[in-house]
């Protein structure tokens, strides 16, 4: 299923753009990206679709977990 999961509170997953997910954890400041998927293309698509239903918080950091 493609879409924007709330995990639990302040925690969101956009789950079926890519072979991966991408999570978005909401702090005071913004947002930190949890593994922004394997294109340009699709982490935009990602964060337009996290946005669109939850703000434009500013991305304050990105972690990658495995390359």
């Amino acid at each position: 299923q493609q879409g924007l999961f709330e995990v639990v509170e302040g925690i969101y997953q956009v789950r079926g753009l890519d072979l991966s997910n991408v999570t978005f954890v909401e702090g005071d400041t913004g947002v930190v990206v949890i593994d922004p998927l394997i294109s340009v293309e699709t982490a935009a698509a990602a964060l337009a679709l996290y946005r669109e239903n939850r703000g434009d918080r500013p991305v304050t950091g990105i972690v990658y977990t495995h390359s």
